[in-house]
């Protein structure tokens, strides 16, 4: 009996004890995280990856993108077009709505960070490269109930002419970000950013480590889609390798409660050169640049808790869904304890 009964322990604490791994890595699953970074790229998409792992000389280095736990493809479409712009493609993924006009009533739909204040999450917003009609800026101007939406948020805009009464910002300021309302970025009054979205970034993220308190973050990067479409290789790869570095300073933080989104949207599809010379003068110089049409699937990377929602294929409007989606707990299973199911 005594025998049986050890059996009976060792197989149930085996059940309960398997590591669970997602992307051949330990993952913490239906964990929801104290801190959501979510990176909104315009015009990327992963067959763009290439642009950073082959502009570096050591071919065994990875880039962070290639470290994520999960990689998932969004429909792009919506009631209206085939293949939104980049505006309304993220407006659908922060709204959950296909009916996006470029008009407030998109905003009649409560957006992710407004649902996700409800659970108790602070919010941040970051934008570059966005333009008056691309930028949420506009919302400010709508009805009482958007710009509710908005209230409550700390909003750094680099880009526009520094409006009268608008608070300012900068990354090298010692003080911490405005507690809420709209920002510009000093280094940005002249026509030109001075200031990096990388150096923003961290600036705004650096309440990730205010432990007890949970964040949202935002971080919106237009710059990039601008840059593939001028067919400035050089410009375009500075941007990646900023958001690349960004990954890596997150890395460096040794949170396990941090989740972060990649997404993109208004895709890009590049031709890229066969190989040989013409390969060469593409790294090298920027030459042989084609780009075709957007793709009508969008890309998303995520890691972190709760990563494993944003893997398959779903339709960009399935963005909140996922991103608020917290399965029930484990349940006790009597497979567990069956050897033959081990």
């Amino acid at each position: 009996m005594k025998f049986f009964l050890s059996v009976f322990i060792l197989f149930s604490f085996l059940g309960c004890t398997r590591l669970q791994t997602i992307n051949l890595k330990p993952h913490l699953y239906s964990e929801r995280p104290s801190n959501i970074i979510w990176i909104q790229i315009a015009g990327f998409t992963d067959q763009q990856i290439p642009l950073l792992r082959f502009d570096n000389p050591d071919a065994n280095a990875h880039t962070e993108f290639e470290s994520v736990d999960c990689m998932g493809k969004m429909w792009s479409f919506n009631l209206f077009d085939l293949r939104p712009t980049a505006s309304a493609g993220f407006l659908s993924q922060l709204t959950g709505s296909k009916n996006i006009k470029g008009l407030c009533d998109d905003l009649t739909r409560q957006p992710i960070w407004s649902s996700l204040s409800e659970l108790g999450y602070r919010s941040a917003i970051l934008e570059n490269g966005v333009s008056e009609t691309e930028s949420l800026e506009k919302f400010l101007t709508c009805g009482e109930n958007q710009k509710n939406y908005m209230k409550g948020m700390s909003f750094i805009r680099m880009g526009p002419e520094q409006k009268v009464g608008v608070q300012s910002f900068h990354y090298q300021d010692t003080s911490n970000l405005p507690i809420s309302g709209l920002a510009y970025d000093k280094s940005c009054q002249g026509g030109k950013c001075y200031s990096s979205f990388f150096n923003n970034s961290k600036k705004i993220l650096n309440n990730i480590n205010d432990v007890g308190n949970k964040h949202f973050y935002l971080l919106r990067e237009f710059a990039y889609l601008r840059a593939l479409k001028e067919k400035d290789l050089g410009t375009a790869k500075n941007i990646l390798k900023d958001i690349n570095q960004l990954m890596l300073w997150i890395k460096s933080q040794n949170r396990n409660d941090i989740l972060v989104i990649i997404t993109g949207t208004e895709g890009l599809e590049i031709d890229f050169p066969k190989e040989g010379k013409e390969w060469s003068e593409f790294v090298r110089k920027g030459k042989n640049l084609n780009i075709k049409n957007s793709t009508l699937l969008s890309t998303v990377f995520a890691k972190g808790p709760m990563a494993e929602n944003f893997c398959g294929l779903f339709d960009e409007a399935d963005m909140p869904v996922r991103l608020l989606y917290k399965p029930e707990g484990k349940k006790f299973s009597w497979d567990a304890i069956n050897p033959l199911n081990n």
